[in-house]
């Protein structure tokens, strides 16, 4: 098939973002090269473990993503951070995504044995993709909210409510904002949008609708099951993390605006 999309198609968009003085540019630019270079890396690492069809290249793929995922959340998605950020976020996309794909794979879609590369890495990427991003919207705000309302929160705790009464609205608003990309997507599924990452794909490839819609509607009940579990998991966590629970005082100490990219500052463990 002859692709008609050529790189200079690409350096006329990146140009006219330049010009409009969007201040997009630099982010465009990295987004770009980061896209091409970890999709061509992916294929190359892939097409060798699809053929293998070794448990052990699959599970050490798998682990990749979910630390990806993590960094990714605790590094570059988060205006602010906290100690034990990172190893929250690692365990939450690892305990969560691995069971979720070994359910879909292997007790729902029938894939024996269930580690199969061809579907576990796919059904896998996915969610840890979706819940990465769940998990950065919700923690964002959330550590934005309990510093923007400081005040109020202190107030609520010196008239007697406790740490959960005081941080209770906070969780539940980010957990909300962060499920509503997942929530928006699958109300338009079918109606306004054919999904474009595995449905589409298959449609091209000649698979019967029918049979690509049953397939993605497991892929949508996973991935909403991944960004809830993930997204509350990590709110909860950071909520135990950051207030004191003898004084039920909010340890704003322990809340750090992220200025630059330490490694040894998110992965620290939370005392």
């Amino acid at each position: 098939m002859e692709v008609l999309l050529t790189w200079w198609n690409d350096a006329y968009g990146f140009l006219l973002v330049f010009i409009s003085n969007l201040k997009l540019s630099s982010k465009l630019l990295v987004s770009s090269i980061r896209c091409v270079t970890q999709l061509t890396i992916m294929a190359i690492i892939l097409r060798p473990i699809f053929l293998e069809k070794n448990p052990v290249y699959v599970f050490l793929v798998s682990g990749v993503m979910t630390l990806s995922g993590s960094i990714e959340v605790a590094l570059l998605k988060s205006k602010f951070t906290y100690p034990g950020i990172f190893w929250v976020c690692l365990t939450s996309l690892i305990i969560t995504n691995f069971c979720l794909a070994i359910l879909g794979t292997g007790c729902i879609m029938g894939v024996q044995p269930f580690y199969d590369a061809q579907h576990f890495i796919p059904t896998f990427g996915m969610l840890v993709g979706n819940s990465t991003s769940a998990v950065a919207i919700s923690l964002s705000l959330l550590m934005k909210q309990l510093i923007s309302e400081k005040e109020k929160i202190e107030m609520s705790l010196a008239f007697g409510a406790t740490r959960w009464e005081a941080a209770y609205p906070y969780i539940v608003e980010a957990i909300k904002i962060g499920m509503l990309p997942t929530l928006n997507a699958m109300s338009v599924q079918g109606l306004v949008t054919i999904p474009g990452t595995d449905m589409t794909g298959q449609i091209l490839g000649g698979v019967d609708p029918l049979d690509a819609v049953k397939y993605q509607h497991v892929i949508m009940f996973l991935i909403g099951s991944s960004t809830t579990l993930c997204s509350v998991f990590c709110c909860f966590a950071t909520y135990y993390i950051l207030f004191d629970k003898q004084t039920h005082r909010l340890n704003y100490h322990k809340l750090q605006k992220q200025t630059s990219f330490s490694l040894s500052t998110i992965t620290k463990k939370s005392n």
